[in-house]
């Protein structure tokens, strides 16, 4: 027989202290109380069920449902794949940010080479054209054709090269794409679809209206007035 605090029953007998309250109304377990303090009677044959019960609440706890098991797997390889197909993601956003730098070292190599050659051909001819001896006209006629004809070459490749910088990479920095402006506003999709037919009825006549590849674009400071 041993005489326990509340608290010390409880872990003894592995249940709560509202447990242990019960029990003394039911009758179960015998309590005296010295001072303020109440301590339970514990018999010695109340510990092996009390210890029995300790065990299998432990054991239910320790042993985990089958189907969460089988959850927690399934979502594991969930997981796994999404994992995966992120990393390949990753590696071909890699490799075309790679050929792209790529690329555009090659095309600007190419551009200071044929700069570079034109321009030691010009300044050859401009050598040859000051350090000469006078010479009669016929001479300095093809001297100076020579040059002309260099110039308007290297000139003729300028506006060539320009042209496709442009077409290629057009700037649109100070421009609002109206559908996506349209979207951030909320507005609904009968009001969407009136403001760009009024819009699209406004390019070529309108200069702060432009339409690239089917895509209608509006000056930043101007879009307002068409919304």
């Amino acid at each position: 027989m041993r005489k326990l605090t509340v608290s010390e029953t409880a872990d003894e007998l592995g249940i709560t202290k509202e447990a242990i309250y019960n029990r003394i109304r039911r009758g179960t377990l015998k309590s005296v109380i010295e001072g303020e303090e109440k301590y339970i009677i514990l018999d010695e044959e109340d510990a092996p069920s009390a210890n029995k019960q300790t065990f299998a609440l432990k054991f239910k706890k320790s042993v985990p449902d089958e189907r969460y098991v089988n959850l927690l797997i399934s979502h594991i390889d969930e997981l796994k794949v999404t994992n995966l197909e992120l990393n390949k993601d990753k590696d071909r956003l890699i490799k075309e940010k790679e050929q792209l730098l790529i690329e555009q070292r090659v095309a600007l190599e190419t551009i200071y080479k044929e700069r570079d050659e034109q321009l030691k051909a010009i300044l050859t001819l401009a050598n040859r054209s000051l350090l000469a001896r006078p010479a009669d006209d016929a001479e300095k006629v093809t001297i100076d054709a020579n040059f002309e004809e260099h110039m308007e070459n290297l000139r003729a490749k300028e506006e060539e090269h320009s042209d496709e910088t442009s077409e290629e990479s057009r700037d649109f920095s100070d421009w609002r794409e109206l559908k996506s402006y349209l979207k951030a506003k909320g507005f609904s999709k009968k009001r969407k679809k009136k403001i760009i037919s009024h819009v699209k009825e406004a390019v070529g006549a309108d200069v702060d209206i432009q339409e690239d590849e089917g895509v209608l674009y509006v000056k930043k400071e101007k879009i307002e007035k068409f919304t």
